[in-house]
């Protein structure tokens, strides 16, 4: 096989690992300025989606303050400088639902979030789960917040603390076509409330045409190959 050959079957392999695997946006909250009525509808989502928050009476505020380090959760990027986060109070929950009412199936890869406690009284711990819907439900992961010390002095000035909450390694983590989920953050104990922002659920759109026309190409490289030697 020529060095040539060689070179665009890596190609070949560099384009459709892209095409399968880019992993996007599903649905984000990034602009806590949004919040109206307790309501903060995704400022970001993919093609066929919705996706808006919910909550039990009195669980959130807006706060003016937000995350300045631009990602969802620790590094997923394009959240900006947001203007203003949600706040939690102790003891209470916000869901956020994500609608599928496109034709496209989308993987789940994580759902993502930054978070600020600012002291002792603040919320200490919280608690994420998949509240219902067509992915497998129950809890995630159980988080004990740091504490800061102050509040964040002025809008968008702080680095939150960045949280990424793995979905692929749920039994069924595929939001199929008219499928919905609710994810979960609940406040544990505490007297105060705790900040969050840059919220997103991330994940890919499986692609079996653009790995079947990868393999095809492939075939097609060593075919011509072969011809010429021949």
């Amino acid at each position: 096989m020529s060095r040539k050959t060689v070179t665009a079957i890596a190609a070949l392999f560099a384009m459709g690992i892209t095409a399968v695997q880019a992993e996007l946006i599903i649905a984000g909250w990034h602009a806590g300025n949004n919040i109206s009525g307790g309501v903060w509808n995704a400022d970001v989502f993919a093609a066929g989606i919705e996706a808006q928050t919910l909550q039990n009476p009195g669980a959130i505020l807006k706060s003016g303050n937000g995350s300045n380090d631009e990602t969802y959760g620790a590094e997923f990027p394009d959240a900006g400088k947001s203007n203003g986060s949600m706040g939690l109070n102790p003891d209470k929950y916000v869901e956020f639902v994500v609608e599928n009412t496109g034709t496209q199936s989308y993987d789940l890869i994580a759902f993502r979030f930054d978070a600020y406690r600012a002291g002792a009284a603040g919320v200490p711990q919280l608690v994420v789960s998949v509240a219902s819907g067509d992915i497998t439900t129950g809890d995630l992961a159980t988080i004990n917040l740091p504490g800061h010390g102050s509040t964040p002095a002025t809008p968008d000035a702080t680095d939150f603390d960045d949280f990424d909450i793995m979905l692929d390694s749920l039994a069924d983590y595929t939001l199929a076509a008219g499928e919905s989920v609710t994810f979960r953050i609940t406040g544990v104990g505490g007297t105060s409330n705790i900040l969050l922002d840059n919220i997103a659920v991330t994940g890919i759109i499986p692609e079996p045409a653009a790995a079947g026309l990868l393999v095809a190409g492939i075939v097609g490289l060593l075919g011509i190959r072969r011809s010429v030697r021949r």
